[in-house]
């Protein structure tokens, strides 16, 4: 019982999102004062069936909003600064032993059973690049583990994108 216990209350922190960021530190980003989005083909990687065209509408609106929010100007394909965004989806699963022990039982003879947990491993790639130079000066990866059936609310897609482009522009550093 302890070892669920454990993984009751380690899965959680698993499922905290994690961000990376990298950018050009050769760039000056007060430079850069519009932006559109980047026509791209493919936004979306993954299961077929965990598309869902209203989350991808969702997350394109609060970006723009995030971008908004930090002075930039929404403009046409000759704003200075392009951006795009990458959803990705890939189902994994991991198994965690758990032994079944009495008190009078030693744990090297303890019987066990294995326990599947399966998982969505999600990832949201923001991409911004330089239009004049073509090439990418900012990215942020913020990555979370998901269950099969958890409804991501709005709220979270703000707190999440938030977090993602918590570091855009990059503060200079003398």
């Amino acid at each position: 019982m302890r070892y669920l216990v454990f993984f009751i209350l380690f899965l959680p922190a698993c499922m905290s999102l994690k961000v990376e960021t990298q950018f050009d530190e050769k760039t000056d980003f007060e430079n850069y004062k519009t932006w559109c989005w980047l026509d791209c083909n493919k936004i979306y990687t993954g299961p077929d069936y965990l598309y869902d065209s209203t989350l991808i509408d969702n997350i394109s609106n609060v970006i723009a909003a995030e971008m908004q929010s930090k002075g930039y100007i929404q403009g046409d394909e000759n704003s200075d600064i392009l951006v795009n965004f990458h959803l990705i989806f890939q189902e994994d699963s991991t198994y965690f032993r758990r032994v079944n022990m009495h008190d009078d039982e030693l744990t090297f003879w303890a019987p066990y059973r294995e326990e599947f947990f399966h998982f969505i491993d999600g990832s949201l790639l923001i991409d911004i690049a330089d239009r004049k130079k073509g090439q990418l000066i900012w990215r942020s990866n913020a990555r979370r583990l998901l269950s099969y059936n958890q409804a991501v609310p709005m709220v979270k897609i703000q707190q999440g994108i938030k977090k993602a482009m918590k570091d855009f522009p990059p503060e200079e550093s003398d």
